[in-house]
């Protein structure tokens, strides 16, 4: 970027990017974009809106800014932002200004305890597993006459790291781990569509537009009218993995998807409908995704969860606890050798050692690019189709330039062990916590 870029000209740029985000997101908002023009108050920004922002930032001016130093200044969250604190930063990162290390370095206040917290009991889980939609709206998914071949699954709770890890895998060239398909849980293309072509789901659609992308060589628009075509022609989602994996050569498919998890019986679809699949259990400290549940509001995306009793805290615990219920239960039914459980922690601690581990396991050589996920984002598909909230995935993992360690320990300065449920502290032991 040029060193000679005035205030104006930058205030220029943010304003013409923040004005094409208010057209694309249909926001409420006629005014001239100015230096007043806060992003929550005047424009409704939500926290995925910011991540959006942040890389079209970064990706104009050409460099990582290490903007958690604007939007956690004291290792919290500022409540708002105006577009003149956003010009001001960005300024001062051009003169020269080095970012802090990241926010898992910086010291924070520790957080209380909520006090309407409560030790959760087994009822509590029941009661929990009941507000959930049925998987019977659907009806039920057939057994197909013929499983597809070997594919990979990485099965996780949320915010356990599985957006980091897939970037990961994608570095493999004996792998094809695309962004989340959201498909294991559907009988057909079709309920699919239905079930997630609405305004807070729409971007779960597009996995498997960008999955298509690289394997026909084609563009979005090509790769959407394929998977158009597969919706009003009813083909089952068994048919459509059908057609990835014979795209892929002698590569691996690999499905991230962690919604998957929070139905057992969907787990289990992957067991009955494909050929000896291999499984990873990604599990992460529950303090840790705690944490990063409780930040990203994740309850506000998911009906069921906001119109529950239930507090935010407890969600996030009773979604971690029922998640890796689910994926113990069936991986206790599967062969050992098909079986891998892989700490986040550990992962993000010792790379090189837990993918290592991770490439004995699916037999595919040891590829050194891996542990750089942040390289060719383009081969791992880590953008949006058009634009960076349109990403099937944690836009969180666009906040990073590398693997970071400490991302794995942050909720230590918020919170303690002692917070958790009896039943939750004696799930985590048996994953070695």
């Amino acid at each position: 970027m040029p060193d000679f870029m005035t205030n104006e000209t930058i205030q220029s740029a943010v304003a013409k990017i923040i004005d094409e985000m208010v057209c694309e997101l249909e926001l409420d908002f006629d005014d001239p974009i100015g230096p007043q023009t806060r992003l929550i108050a005047d424009l409704g920004f939500a926290s995925v809106d910011f991540i959006h922002l942040i890389v079209e930032l970064e990706k104009h001016f050409q460099r990582k800014m290490g903007f958690h130093d604007l939007i956690m200044p004291d290792g919290q969250y500022v409540d708002d932002l105006a577009v003149g604190d956003l010009v001001a930063f960005i300024a001062r990162r051009v003169a020269g200004d080095e970012p802090t290390p990241p926010p898992a370095e910086i010291a924070a206040l520790i957080e209380p305890e909520p006090e309407s917290f409560t030790n959760l009991r087994p009822e509590d889980v029941e009661h929990f597993r009941g507000l959930m939609p049925s998987l019977e709206k659907w009806g039920a998914i057939p057994v197909p006459e013929k499983k597809n071949p070997r594919a990979v699954f990485v099965f996780s709770s949320p915010r356990s790291g599985s957006t980091l890890f897939r970037v990961i895998l994608a570095g493999n060239p004996g792998l094809f781990a695309p962004p989340e398909m959201h498909l294991l849980n559907y009988a057909t293309m079709a309920q699919r569509h239905t079930a997630l072509d609405n305004k807070w789901n729409e971007h779960l659609l597009s996995g498997t537009v960008r999955a298509m992308m690289p394997l026909k060589a084609c563009s979005a628009e090509e790769a959407e009218g394929f998977v158009r075509g597969c919706v009003e022609e009813g083909m089952t989602t068994q048919d459509f993995y059908g057609q990835l994996q014979a795209l892929l050569g002698d590569r691996l498919l690999v499905d991230k998807t962690p919604i998957y998890a929070m139905h057992e019986d969907i787990l289990r679809r992957a067991e009955r409908d494909f050929e000896d699949p291999l499984f990873i259990h990604l599990v992460r400290h529950p303090c840790g995704m705690i944490k990063s549940f409780e930040d990203a509001k994740i309850e506000q995306l998911i009906p069921f969860m906001r119109e529950s009793h239930f507090t935010r805290r407890q969600l996030a615990e009773l979604t971690w606890y029922v998640t890796n219920q689910n994926i113990a239960r069936l991986l206790a039914d599967v062969p050992s050798e098909r079986c891998l459980r892989l700490r986040f922690e550990d992962l993000v601690h010792e790379p090189h050692g837990a993918v290592s581990a991770l490439c004995g396991f699916l037999n595919v050589p040891f590829a050194a690019e891996m542990l750089d996920p942040y390289k060719d984002s383009e081969s791992r598909m880590t953008g949006g189709l058009t634009t960076a909230a349109q990403y099937s995935g944690d836009l969180k993992f666009h906040l990073h330039a590398r693997i970071e360690p400490d991302a794995a320990d942050r909720w230590k300065k918020f919170d303690s062990e002692k917070s958790l449920s009896l039943i939750t502290r004696e799930l985590a032991a048996e994953f070695g916590y």
